[in-house]
C-alpha cells in the first residue's frame, strides 16, 4: 500500500518538464517604483496643470495685474513699485497677457485665500503697493 507521504515526495522531486510561471511585468506590487504614492497634483501644482490645459479652475486662487512697465523695470534689476500684503506662501500658477490694459494678468494661489468654486469669476487680489514713487522716475516708458 503507498502512503499519502510517499506520494506527495514524488511529486514535488519528479520534474513536470513545465516552464516556472513568470511574473507579469505591468502588475503592480508592494513596493513598486511605478506607484504614485502621493496621487494626482494637488494644490498650486495641480491648478497650473489644469490652466495650462486650458480648464476651468476652482481652489483658493485670485488674479493680480502688473503692468508692463513695472515688468519691465523688474526685469531690468530697476526700481519699481512692489506689493507689500502678498501672503508669505502664494505661488504663481498662471498668467496672462493683457494687451488692452498694457499688462500681464497673473492667476495666484494661497491657502489663506477662501475658496472660489468651478466655474465663478476669480476674485482680484487688492494689492497695496509700496514704492509708487518709482513710477514718476524719469526715462519711463508707459
Amino acid at each position: 500500500m503507498v502512503i499519502m507521504a510517499e506520494l506527495t515526495d514524488s511529486l514535488v522531486t519528479q520534474p513536470t518538464g513545465e516552464a516556472p510561471v513568470t511574473s507579469n511585468r505591468g502588475r503592480f506590487v508592494s513596493g513598486d517604483r511605478r506607484i504614485n504614492l502621493r496621487g494626482r497634483p494637488k494644490g498650486a501644482a495641480g491648478l497650473a496643470r489644469r490652466i495650462r490645459a486650458g480648464k476651468q479652475v476652482s481652489g483658493r486662487i485670485r488674479t493680480i495685474f502688473v503692468p508692463f512697465a513695472d515688468m519691465e523695470h523688474l526685469l531690468a534689476g530697476q526700481k519699481a513699485p512692489w506689493i507689500i500684503n502678498l501672503p508669505s506662501d502664494y505661488r504663481i500658477v498662471g498668467s496672462d497677457v493683457d494687451v488692452e490694459r498694457k499688462g500681464v494678468l497673473f492667476t495666484i494661489h494661497s491657502n489663506s485665500f477662501s475658496t472660489v468654486n468651478l466655474g465663478q469669476p476669480i476674485p482680484v487680489f487688492p494689492a497695496a503697493y509700496q514704492g509708487l514713487m518709482y513710477r514718476a522716475c524719469p526715462g519711463r516708458r508707459w
